[in-house]
């Protein structure tokens, strides 16, 4: 069980559990501002702001089973914090959990998608950027290569990239474009 604020109503041991809430407090590669290792505790603490009847069409929500494990260590090499969240959510898959990972960056997301090499599963991201550099500020493992990594798991028919609005010209100059859909389609 996670230590301090926990997302409401995961409160399942992790035996019990269909889903598994990891926290990524990480923002390390983040290139304008960072605050964005924040996010775990922040949605944590949103949650107990959810209802689960939706009045408008008298629907009670269906609730999963969730553990939340807490959050991972914050590392400051991009590396050290993959190694980190693959060791956490490696198990879940294996177990034939549902992780549900809340960042920080979303560099976060790279270590995931590589946790599911072994099985097929498709990444689309909604993002103003494209996220498909090679590297990025000297490391691959950087939040503008999030969509690139899954292209190299995964392959380029299971990553698209939706509401993109901005692209790097090295992103574009290639023959193995990310797909994606611009925010102007």
């Amino acid at each position: 069980m996670a230590y301090g604020v926990t997302y409401a109503d995961a409160d399942a041991e992790y035996s019990d559990a269909d889903a598994v809430i990891f926290g990524v407090p990480y923002d390390h590669t983040a290139s304008f501002k960072a605050g964005a290792r924040e996010a775990p505790t922040a949605v944590r603490q949103a949650s107990y702001n959810f209802e689960e009847f939706h009045f408008e069409h008298g629907l009670d929500q269906v609730q999963p089973v969730v553990c939340d494990y807490g959050n991972c260590d914050d590392f400051i090499l991009p590396e050290d914090m993959l190694e980190e969240v693959k060791f956490a959510v490696g198990p879940t898959i294996r177990d034939g959990k549902f992780p549900i990972v809340i960042g920080g960056e979303h560099s976060g997301t790279i270590p995931v998608i590589q946790s599911y090499k072994e099985r097929s599963i498709a990444l689309m991201t909604i993002d103003a950027h494209l996220d498909s550099r090679d590297e990025y500020m000297g490391t691959p493992n950087s939040h503008a290569c999030v969509t690139r990594r899954a292209a190299d798991v995964h392959g380029l028919d299971n990553v698209c990239a939706v509401g993109v609005r901005a692209i790097g010209r090295e992103e574009l100059d290639r023959e193995d474009v990310v797909p994606h859909v611009t925010a102007f389609e």
